[in-house]
């Protein structure tokens, strides 16, 4: 291309491997922006979310759905509320008998597996508790129940020599064996163990889970009980995704020793070959994604592709693609990283090896950040999740037709097709607890109570108004919930915030009221956030200002 000039240095030299790249990385430009000159010229209508294939069934199709759909009546009768979150109704998935027919049904692949999310905690806790050198860490000493509902759990193998270390500086650690047989379970109403596993329902805890299998015991456990559990659920191929970063590196079970990359490649191929041997009913194939965070730097993207390309040529038949990881919208653009996308491509053509790019993309309805249309360029060979395609129909076109596969779930398609104008905040509201949107975040100044709310027999509620913006309104749309919190043991020494608070609050929907026909919500957090300088309500002083301590209460 006549654009390579660009490349030279100063004194005009340009190597063969330099002209390839931006020979290469100039291509990836151009088709990008004839892509973006199509979107903006070509509407294209739409693909509806609930196309069929019509096809005409056989009647073995036909009356197989008959029981099928026989069977999901019965979950629904079963159900508590459509569209709760999972862990409020898992307790009732071992009734369903639809679910176990899927789970033993034979299945091709499964191409997209978070590899350190794939089992239940508990088989991993009792493994910890086994281990003399494993310990649980906290943000915060655990003195008072408020400290238990809101300290960010940990775990981590220490060695003899780290575990005298003490620094102002560092997290509370304690042994977990310790921990175990300390634990208050008369003041907290249960075990130890059930806490932990209660615990992982909030997001602040979920790193809780890397510390439990990143030490070689556990994690070779681990590996066993993935490659059982996929042979279990009818399983024939999968590809697994590992990060593979330093802090991501396992240790040894004494903690002496940090177990390299390459390490945790061979463990990982090793578990696969003895499960093969000793199993009556081998798997069709397991391969690895090599995944790295998308938050690193240029020069560790970089390092990642070569050490990628390094396990490719050591381990061609176990290298399924690169991937980065973490939330789309938290870390870099597919685009930020084109360059060493581009010089890993020619490296790859010099030895003539294939390492597709597996990359997640268009998490959003929207996808901000382009990085469709960059794994487009890219040519990626599958994207995950891929939710705003729709919303880029000359992209999805094209994926089409290069043959780029999709790996996505129906029941999000709820949300790429919603037209509704979000300033109706009366029919969205109505529309909530039929959606796959469980759970909302509202702002707003708390309304003078009625006398009902002081009344100990009456359910404790509070109304908070708000407001919100509407792309067709030229002002803010007010609206009011109603606010109910739970009869529970951590709910009950909780205050009902004060009138004229100004709160933030995280709930779940749980329909509307009957006598005022708001949005009702059950309270799963309270915060008081510093009041704007443009909110309605009188600005609280600092003198009578809640905190977050005293809302909760005085906790014993």
């Amino acid at each position: 291309m006549g654009q390579a000039s660009k490349f030279v240095n100063f004194h005009g030299e340009m190597s063969p491997k330099q002209f390839e790249i931006g020979r290469a990385l100039d291509d990836v430009l151009e088709t990008m922006h004839r892509i973006e000159q199509q979107q903006t010229v070509i509407q294209e209508t739409r693909p509806s979310s609930d196309w069929q294939c019509l096809r005409p069934a056989s009647d073995e199709e036909l009356q197989a759905n008959d029981i099928l759909q026989i069977l999901k009546r019965m979950d629904v009768e079963k159900a508590r509320n459509v569209g709760n979150h999972f862990l409020e109704t898992r307790d009732l998935l071992g009734q369903s008998d639809l679910l176990q027919i899927m789970q033993h049904m034979p299945k091709g692949g499964q191409l997209h597996v978070h590899f350190n999310a794939c089992l239940a905690p508990e088989d991993l806790l009792d493994i910890a508790a086994s281990m003399k050198r494993m310990f649980i860490t906290s943000d915060r000493a655990l003195l008072t129940e408020d400290d238990y509902n809101q300290s960010e759990i940990q775990f981590q193998i220490l060695s003899e020599e780290k575990e005298g270390l003490e620094n102002l500086f560092e997290r509370h650690k304690m042994r977990f064996q310790d921990f175990l047989h300390k634990f208050p379970r008369e003041k907290m109403g249960y075990s130890a163990m059930q806490w932990l596993i209660i615990w992982r329902m909030f997001n602040i805890r979920t790193r809780m889970m890397k510390g439990l299998f990143n030490y070689e015991t556990a994690f070779k456990r681990y590996m066993r009980l993935f490659l059982e559990e996929l042979q279990d659920e009818g399983f024939q191929y999968a590809e697994i995704r590992p990060n593979f970063m330093n802090t991501n590196q396992l240790w040894s079970d004494d903690g002496n020793r940090q177990f390299t990359n390459q390490e945790m490649m061979e463990i990982i191929i090793h578990e696969y070959e003895e499960f093969q041997q000793r199993s009556d009913q081998a798997l069709g194939g397991l391969k690895v994604i090599y995944c790295t965070p998308r938050s690193f730097s240029k020069e560790n993207v970089k390092a990642s592709l070569k050490e990628c390309l390094d396990f490719k040529l050591r381990w061609p038949k176990w290298i399924a693609g690169f991937d980065l990881v973490g939330k789309e919208s938290k870390g870099h653009k597919l685009k930020y990283f084109l360059n060493e996308f581009m010089e890993f491509r020619v490296e790859c053509r010099e030895k003539n090896i294939d390492i597709p790019f597996l990359f997640h993309c268009g998490e959003t309805k929207d996808d901000p950040d382009g990085n469709l249309l960059t794994a487009l360029a890219l040519g990626a060979k599958r994207v995950a999740h891929g939710f705003a395609l729709p919303q880029r129909p000359v992209v999805m076109k094209q994926m089409i037709e290069r043959g780029t596969l999709t790996l996505t779930r129906d029941f999000y398609e709820v949300f790429l097709h919603t037209e509704d104008d979000g300033a109706d905040v009366d029919k969205y509201c109505r529309q909530l607890p039929e959606q796959w949107c469980p759970m909302v975040i509202i702002i707003g100044s708390m309304q003078p109570r009625d006398d009902n709310s002081l009344d100990p027999s009456e359910p404790r509620r509070f109304t908070v108004d708000s407001s919100m913006y509407g792309a067709s309104k030229t002002g803010p749309v007010y609206f009011s919930v109603a606010c109910f919190l739970e009869n529970t043991k951590r709910w009950q020494r909780v205050k009902t915030p004060p009138s004229g608070a100004f709160l933030c609050v995280t709930a779940k929907v749980a329909g509307r009221t009957t006598d005022t026909n708001h949005l009702a919500l059950r309270v799963l957090d309270l915060a008081y956030p510093p009041r704007p300088a443009s909110a309605v309500a009188p600005l609280l002083t600092l003198n009578n200002y809640p905190t977050c301590q005293t809302a909760m209460g005085n906790m014993p």
